[in-house]
């Protein structure tokens, strides 16, 4: 039992080791209630960098239908819960999150995949910069 103990402090934790060098960088770029986004499936980052969450969808999940096990051909806009993509629409049009962070580090869930997603970063955000591969863009001033 004192092996398992000791296994658990001390191996290495890579998805916990991101999401807390991500939430300081997040803390960095933000001021306390700023809101985020954080294009992910690990929100952890919210609750690390001690901001809110820019939308009620705090995981990618809902919005491609990505999950464990599925593969590309079944993630997209397409795919998403009826309705989801309107009400995002809408919560980041009424207040834009100061800070967009791409955490999808290329997966088939990131915004190069998405129109809605890559033209709100297009229109609306400038690069401020990676962590660990998750790229970080900051809200033009308008």
């Amino acid at each position: 039992a004192a092996v398992f103990v000791l296994w658990g402090l001390l191996a290495p934790r890579p998805g916990t080791d991101h999401a807390v060098r991500l939430a300081q960088t997040v803390r960095v770029l933000t001021a306390p209630g700023e809101r985020v986004l954080v294009w992910t499936m690990h929100p952890e980052t919210y609750w690390l960098a001690g901001r809110p969450p820019a939308s009620r969808y705090l995981t990618a999940g809902l919005l491609t239908n990505h999950s464990g096990g599925r593969s590309g051909a079944d993630v997209g806009e397409p795919y998403a819960v009826p309705g989801t993509w309107q009400v995002f629409r809408a919560e980041t049009a009424a207040d834009p999150p100061r800070l967009l962070v791409d955490d999808s580090r290329g997966g088939d869930w990131s915004p190069r995949h998405l129109p809605t997603l890559r033209a709100l970063i297009a229109d609306r955000y400038r690069p401020a910069g990676t962590v660990d591969g998750a790229r970080l863009y900051v809200l033009r001033d308008r």
